[in-house]
């Protein structure tokens, strides 16, 4: 066995930024601290779901609304749904007279989606905090070759046992999240690939309080990307659990923040294809890695500028991966009596290019 463990003590300093908005005072123009949404122009706060609730009674400014046939619903509402004028109160019944290429736009409220869903359907809410939508089925299913799209609502999961998963997709789906907030009793989100698909694209999610984990996936999942996310917990499980995967695939998570999870942070298995783990903030704690990716026979991985300092069990693990794996500006400081693990391990890694460089290491436990 080949193993390398690494206890580099450097000097660090914190950085601390503003979110938000706020009036320019020299032109009285809103400038947004945080970022803007580039789907609704709206102002953000943050990383997860942060996006400001806007002035309407929906979301008309969000690009999607213009891309297909689109309905609106509310609470209290008396029209046929048609628009935001006239908007219906029951969602299941508007879904139910939908084309199969749908787009409705809800208000504040709590709205129940019946156990089939359209093949492709778009919800539009008006922020996580004013619109909340419930299912009728165990999970919110997406066929194979069915498309999901969800932006400025929260998912609430009623079902019981940490196997029930908030959603699910099958072969060739495609599942768009963004600006939006889950939690329930169960996983929230779960691939299952049988043949090389699926595609997933996650921006500004807040995973919540969840009895399992936040995302896993099995099979030749063919993309997966995370960025900007905030996995708040508690968590019951990973954060991110993805294999045994197989099948080229492009997997990515950028800017995001962890905090309470029972297992690791982004846990990765059998990949093929490209992994990339950049400027990530593991703030804890975590019971397990921060990152731990292994048995690959062929990858391309890149893990760098992350702060790894709340992973309890350590901060880098790569095992029996071949291919070319880049570690570098990484930090692993964690504090506080029993909440160091390992900094940097790299195990069985006998064949392919290890390059591990300017990472900053101190606090860390010794590794037998």
């Amino acid at each position: 066995m080949s193993r390398f463990v690494l206890f580099l003590p450097i000097l660090m300093t914190a950085l601390a930024c503003d979110d938000g908005d706020s009036l320019r005072p020299d032109a009285g123009v809103r400038v947004c601290l945080g970022g803007s949404d580039p789907l609704s122009g709206r102002c953000i706060g943050g990383v997860g779901a942060s996006v400001d609730c806007g002035a309407g009674a929906f979301s008309i400014d969000h690009q999607w609304a213009a891309q297909a046939a689109t309905r609106f619903v509310a609470s209290g509402g008396r029209g046929d749904g048609l628009s935001a004028a006239a908007p219906a109160a029951d969602l299941s019944a508007v879904l139910a007279d939908a084309p199969a290429s749908a787009t409705v736009l809800l208000g504040a409220g709590s709205f129940a989606l019946p156990a089939a869903l359209p093949a492709d359907l778009t919800l539009i809410g008006r922020c996580a905090a004013q619109t909340i939508i419930t299912s009728a089925a165990d999970e919110l299913a997406v066929s194979s070759q069915g498309r999901l799209r969800l932006w400025g609502l929260s998912v609430v999961g009623s079902g019981a046992g940490r196997d029930h998963n908030l959603m699910a997709a099958a072969s060739g789906a495609e599942l768009v999240l963004a600006q939006i907030e889950l939690r329930g009793p169960g996983n929230a989100i779960d691939l299952e690939a049988q043949a090389p698909g699926i595609t997933i694209a996650i921006s500004h999610v807040t995973f919540g309080a969840l009895g399992g984990r936040a995302i896993g996936g099995r099979g030749p999942i063919a993309s997966v990307v995370v960025e900007n996310s905030h996995f708040l917990g508690p968590l019951g499980g990973d954060g991110i659990y993805l294999g045994p995967l197989g099948g080229d695939g492009i997997y990515r998570f950028l800017g995001n923040t962890f905090e309470s999870i029972v297992g690791s942070g982004v846990y990765a298995t059998g990949a093929l294809g490209a992994i990339t783990v950049d400027d990530n903030n593991f703030l804890g704690p975590l019971g397990g890695d921060g990152i731990y990716i292994g048995f690959s026979e062929r990858l391309t991985a890149v893990i760098s500028g992350n702060d790894l300092s709340g992973a309890q069990g350590g901060g880098v693990t790569v095992e029996a991966v071949a291919g070319s794996v880049t570690i570098q500006e990484n930090t692993y400081a964690p504090s506080g009596a029993g909440s160091a693990g390992f900094g940097i391990a790299v195990l069985d890694c006998a064949t392919g290019t290890i390059v591990i460089q300017d990472n900053t290491i101190s606090n860390a436990a010794q590794v037998g």
